[in-house]
């Protein structure tokens, strides 16, 4: 693959990014946090803010993107990956704060248990946070993700997570953590990236997958997952495990901590299954037991698991658009759509 040299971030440029969401009334200074900030104290904010800040600096693109089929094999014979050329960030509109199809935001967990890092489901996954520092000096804005560990110093993730805001930014700074809570984070809980890479056909829609290189190895507890291969075997009430650091209900103020919950396949839209489709590459998680289970804002990125095997077969894309409303604006419906990693 072509590796090229890296380039400190200037600019970016991309397409505008819709979002059915954006008419919701949420403070632009607040949406891209992954605790809500609105809802925190700005001293904790700053607290949790600068602990990424310390560790994250000039975030670069990697140039050429990777393939994701066998990626874990790939990613452990290159130590190294070459970093960037251009930047290739999509804009979003800043009051997008929350993730469907049709525009990026920040996903979590709903009807889930706090996760110890002690079952190998939970030591393969981390959080990822991006933080935007405003060029009129007025703050800064944060997102946070989560992510799925392909190898020690490898993440795939949501590519809409980079998506940038409409602000005049003087610097991006963006780091990872593999603690369970991001409350009282030090910096040496924190390490940087070294390179990005959102997947060229990303539109703002479909092919919602980036990877991450990281500056060093994750700690030992944490292990690169295993994933799917063979998409035929992701079947409609397949038995899966959801992973994130978001909020457990619409409105909520729990963000930060790293929760699984279960739920189940209900559809795999591909264009294998779906020859004349024009949605590629995503699979529907749906919670029929009635308990509210499943992805909400703050996971993003996140990884599903299947639960008998423990393989990823995807990273959160949105909550899914194609439930009639209101539900499909609600965290409640536990209604969600995943990206698939396989074809990739």
């Amino acid at each position: 693959m072509g590796l090229l040299t890296p380039k400190i971030e200037k600019g970016y440029q991309g397409t505008q990014i819709s979002n059915t969401f954006r008419n919701r009334s949420v403070p632009a200074t607040y949406q891209f946090s992954l605790i809500h900030q609105s809802k925190q104290t700005d001293k904790a904010r700053k607290v949790r803010e600068m602990s990424f800040l310390s560790a994250a600096k000039n975030p670069y693109i990697i140039g050429g993107w990777i393939a994701l089929t066998g990626i874990v094999q790939a990613c452990a014979a290159a130590q190294s990956i070459a970093t960037p050329s251009r930047f290739c960030i999509p804009k979003q509109d800043p009051e997008a704060a929350k993730l469907t199809l049709n525009g990026p935001g920040v996903l979590g967990i709903v009807g889930g248990q706090p996760a110890s890092n002690t079952e190998a489901i939970e030591r393969s996954s981390v959080a990822l946070q991006v933080i935007y520092e405003l060029a009129d000096g007025s703050g800064n804005l944060a997102e946070t993700c989560t992510a799925v560990v392909a190898a020690k110093n490898i993440l795939i993730t949501a590519a809409h997570c980079f998506s940038k805001p409409q602000q005049a930014i003087s610097r991006t700074s963006i780091g990872v953590t593999s603690s369970v809570s991001l409350n009282n984070l030090k910096p040496s809980d924190v390490i940087g990236i070294t390179a990005y890479k959102q997947h060229p056909e990303w539109n703002g829609q479909y092919h919602d997958i980036a990877v991450v290189q990281l500056k060093s190895d994750l700690p030992p507890d944490i292990t690169p997952a295993k994933f799917v291969e063979d998409v035929s075997t992701l079947t409609k009430s397949t038995p899966v495990v959801l992973v994130g650091y978001g909020i457990t209900r619409d409105n909520g103020k729990d963000s930060g901590t790293k929760r699984r919950t279960e739920s189940m396949i209900d559809k795999v839209v591909n264009r294998e299954n779906f020859p004349n489709t024009s949605i590629v590459n995503q699979i529907r998680v749906l919670d029929t037991s009635g308990n509210a289970r499943g992805a909400c804002f703050g996971d993003s990125g996140g990884p599903g698991y299947v639960k008998q095997s423990s393989q990823v077969f995807g990273v959160v894309q949105g909550i899914n658009e194609t439930v009639q409303p209101p539900e499909n604006m609600n965290c409640s419906s536990g209604d969600a759509n995943y990206t698939l990693i396989a074809p990739y």
